[in-house]
């Protein structure tokens, strides 16, 4: 689905920008909000369901929402680096000199995190575990994923 029917407006500029991905604002659709478990502005429930973890039962069509997107070829980018990575780390391992620092070992290690955080649906998840973690403390909250909007990408 393109993201032009799930949102009135999508502004172009980011409000945040890291490393994996950046922030926009935008305005949820009538279908976008369908698709969370409200429609209407005037809150008439659509196909409203508890979701456990969060504290909302859907989202109103007009409601300002942050939308999180991968930086273009992030992910391509970061499995070649790694790739490239652990080519020079082999050829290092074969000087007997390095062989005891494990270079490819600790590649491995330090790439398992780094995929997990290109994977927008696995933080969306962590999100999700946040909010009913602490469900019962008003002073922390976290951004609520807007199910089923949500893909790794």
């Amino acid at each position: 689905m393109k993201y032009e029917e799930l949102f009135e407006w999508l502004e172009r500029a980011p409000v945040a920008s890291g490393s994996i991905g950046q922030i926009h604002r935008a305005k949820l659709s009538e279908k976008g909000a369908a698709l969370t478990g409200k429609q209407g502005q005037d809150g008439r429930q659509g196909v409203a369901h508890a979701r456990e973890g969060c504290r909302s039962e859907g989202f109103q069509a007009g409601q300002v929402v942050a939308v999180k997107v991968r930086h273009p070829g992030v992910a391509d980018t970061i499995l070649r680096d790694f790739s490239t990575m652990l080519a020079l780390a082999r050829c290092a391992s074969a000087v007997p000199a390095l062989a005891h620092l494990r270079l490819e070992d600790t590649l491995k290690q330090f790439a398992a995190p780094l995929k997990e955080q290109v994977d927008l649906a696995r933080e969306a998840s962590n999100l999700q575990r946040f909010n009913y973690n602490f469900r019962n403390t008003a002073a922390v909250q976290f951004p609520v994923p807007l199910y089923p909007l949500v893909s790794s990408e």
